[in-house]
């Protein structure tokens, strides 16, 4: 994270500690403190999303949701390729932020909730949300309104943590958890998901041809080596094992 967070935190909601906390960020300078992952973190997931492109097949001018925007970094690229995008933040202040970041005139940025956004139904023709889900309290919902606002066809690309890597399994054996109190309950600060578990949920909600795979989230000092973590990846029990992240692709059926 961009700066250091107390082990535990009272809040009303979920919701609220997030909020608050990336509505600070927003008078961070940069894309990725903003965002609150280090530069390396931003990096790395911006890489496997931008790898992933190509295979979504999107056409030219294509209308796409950013959920869970941030500063604005995938809505920019997006734009840049011709791609007209909304950038959707829960925190108010980060939207304003990403606004005026951003010059392009196919992009633009509102606030608003991921389980009830404010866009008719078959909307868009793709979503990609990277770094949201850690955040949510009824991700099942959220789930819900990205596949009512995407177009029949449309696809999804998304990004969240893995609850079967070796270090947050550790960390939750050895109490290790950041956690936050929650109207007087404990919780973790992080929500972490089984990736097959996630898959059969966004099943159940009502996508097909769900594809999923590790993203590698390691410190800098392990670039020289990034190839081989590729290699390392590709085996799926080993890609659970060790990657921070994991992403998912979906479509709309038609």
């Amino acid at each position: 994270m961009s700066k250091p967070l107390p082990p535990r935190r009272k809040t009303s909601s979920r919701e609220a500690y997030w909020r608050e906390m990336f509505n600070d960020f927003s008078a961070l300078e940069s894309d990725h403190a903003i965002s609150g992952w280090s530069p390396q973190g931003l990096s790395l997931r911006m890489k496997s999303y931008v790898q992933a492109l190509p295979s979504l097949n999107l056409k030219p001018g294509a209308l796409v949701l950013d959920l869970g925007c941030g500063a604005g970094a995938y809505s920019r690229v997006l734009g840049e390729a011709g791609f007209r995008v909304t950038g959707v933040d829960y925190a108010w202040l980060v939207a304003g932020q990403a606004r005026r970041r951003t010059t392009l005139k196919n992009v633009d940025f509102l606030s608003g909730d991921a389980t009830c956004l404010p866009f008719a139904d078959n909307l868009f023709d793709h979503v990609v949300c990277i770094g949201l889900f850690q955040s949510l309290h009824k991700h099942r919902e959220a789930m819900a309104e990205i596949h009512r606002v995407l177009k029949p066809g449309g696809v999804l690309c998304l990004i969240t943590l893995n609850r079967r890597n070796l270090k947050a399994v550790l960390d939750r054996k050895l109490g290790r958890e950041e956690i936050i109190v929650v109207e007087g309950q404990s919780q973790a600060r992080l929500n972490t998901y089984d990736p097959k578990v996630f898959q059969d949920e966004l099943a159940e909600v009502g996508f097909i041809d769900l594809n999923r795979r590790p993203v590698q989230i390691y410190p800098e000092w392990l670039n020289p080596v990034s190839t081989v973590i590729d290699l390392w990846s590709r085996v799926p029990a080993l890609g659970d094992l060790t990657a921070r992240s994991f992403m998912i692709t979906g479509t709309k059926p038609p």
